[in-house]
């Protein structure tokens, strides 16, 4: 059992490596990753709309795809609108709380940077505590119902799938087991990449370099585990609709067109 875990966890990575021009199809992402001020927000961006990409094709039985960029873009988009959309709800529950909230908390760690230690900063330290605390617990079940969104926005077509938080939350129920083991390998791909971040900060040049890369291989290695979801919960509706000539979610499609 054991080693058929590793099996199916080490897939997410051998996916990317399979083909051998990945180098060719997946050279823009870690260069827009490399500079700070394309990271942000267009790196990121692409590296989002790259994620339903991955999450596509392997619901669809697809080897690694070259890039198609506009369709990434759009993509990026929708899901940074929505992931910004769900983060302004723990903002505004800590401002109805009278905290300061996140931004609060930047605004006032770069005035320590900038101006020392004027007491200001110990005065609030229950306000920051309770902060972090709320976004973290927001974080931990807003990640997961996301992510489901990106699975049913896979499986609809439709974008304003990501924002239905009610059937959201109703196909991870539905798809609990599955996505407890996500979650394991999830789990495992965070610590892994925390250890060797970790270690490479001691060569602090070689860290700067390596970063990029290590964010593909985690996008890639998540996405790969969402498509597996995408592709159980695509044959399950090919079941229900008794497609017993569709062997494979391509199949299914092509038979679909065929009629």
């Amino acid at each position: 059992m054991f080693k058929n875990l590793l099996k199916e966890y080490q897939e997410g990575y051998v996916y990317l490596f399979s083909d051998r021009s990945f180098y060719k199809k997946l050279w823009i992402i870690p260069l827009l990753l490399f500079f700070p001020f394309i990271k942000y927000p267009f790196g990121i961006i692409f590296i989002k709309g790259w994620q339903v990409q991955v999450v596509e094709d392997i619901m669809l039985d697809k080897p690694l795809q070259s890039l198609q960029i506009k369709k990434i873009v759009l993509k990026g988009l929708q899901i940074t609108g929505v992931t910004i959309i769900y983060w302004m709800i723990p903002t505004a529950f800590c401002y109805l709380l009278g905290l300061k909230g996140i931004l609060g908390l930047f605004l006032d760690i770069l005035e320590f940077i900038q101006g020392g230690l004027t007491g200001y900063l110990t005065d609030y330290i229950e306000d920051y505590i309770a902060t972090l605390f709320i976004y973290f617990i927001w974080g931990m079940i807003s990640n997961p119902i996301l992510q489901c969104g990106i699975i049913r926005y896979t499986l609809t077509g439709k974008w304003l799938e990501l924002l239905n938080i009610p059937k959201n939350i109703l196909f991870l129920m539905a798809n609990l087991h599955n996505f407890l083991k996500f979650y394991v390998f999830y789990l495992v791909t965070v610590l892994l990449l925390i250890i060797l971040d970790s270690l490479l900060f001691i060569a602090f040049p070689i860290e700067i370099l390596l970063l990029p890369f290590l964010l593909v291989l985690y996008y890639g290695s998540v996405s790969h585990e969402l498509g597996h979801l995408a592709k159980n919960a695509f044959l399950k509706q090919v079941n229900r609709k008794k497609d017993l000539t569709a062997d494979n979610p391509t199949d299914y499609i092509e038979n679909k067109h065929s009629h």
